[in-house]
């Protein structure tokens, strides 16, 4: 669940000096970077192609990114972030986020969406198809910490919750079993992001640290 506004919420000039600090980053590492980077080679084919004419997203290069005061109504009552469209766009709840982490990665999970939405023109109306997005945003933010990479079982659970939670925001009634149904095939899609190291290379990373500081 996106935590509540509160003491401690930062103002959304410092949101928006974090979010132009992540696009600007161009570290390998960075999943901002890489999903911007998908989206605007996506952006490029479709400004020429008759099947992908339609899409929001070229209407709106590069993708505008806004940090907000979101009210406590309607969709925003329960979120961190969300995505608009036409044209596409992600808003931050400054007054929901509490750090340049959490700014981070709520922003990973909502340009997972703009990749489900634009590229693989899912549509979010479908309470299976909104899950399937549900699931790989979660898993790729909120359940990527390097304990929940090392330990599938415990990401696996951590995206599931996750996934079951945010669905239920738009079909409270048909989440949990919609999430059941796509999330096999939804966590392991990590299209445009490689997919995660193994368990296994993480585990013996982390024994190889922890036998280091004892020899």
């Amino acid at each position: 669940l996106a935590p509540g506004a509160g003491d401690g919420h930062m103002k959304c000039d410092k949101c928006d000096v974090i979010v132009s600090r992540l696009r600007e980053t161009q570290s390998a590492e960075s999943r901002v970077a890489e999903l911007l980077s998908a989206l605007n080679k996506a952006a490029q084919p479709a400004a020429t192609s008759p099947s992908l004419s339609d899409v929001p997203f070229t209407q709106l290069p590069p993708l505008s990114i806004e940090c907000r005061v979101c009210r406590d109504e309607g969709i925003e009552r329960t979120s961190r972030a969300f995505v608009l469209a036409p044209p596409v766009s992600v808003v931050l709840c400054g007054n929901r986020l509490h750090s340049a982490a959490e700014v981070s990665e709520t922003l990973i999970h909502e340009l997972v969406h703009v990749y489900d939405l634009v590229v693989k023109q899912q549509d979010f109306s479908d309470v299976n198809q909104l899950a399937y997005s549900e699931v790989r945003a979660a898993r790729e933010a909120e359940c990527s910490s390097a304990l929940d990479r090392m330990l599938p079982w415990l990401r696996r659970r951590c995206t599931r919750n996750c996934a079951k939670s945010a669905t239920a925001n738009i079909f409270p009634d048909e989440a949990d079993a919609a999430v059941d149904r796509v999330f096999e095939k939804a966590f392991q899609d990590t299209s445009p992001l490689p997919a995660s190291p193994s368990s296994t290379s993480l585990a013996g990373r982390a024994y190889s640290t922890i036998a280091s500081v004892f020899r």
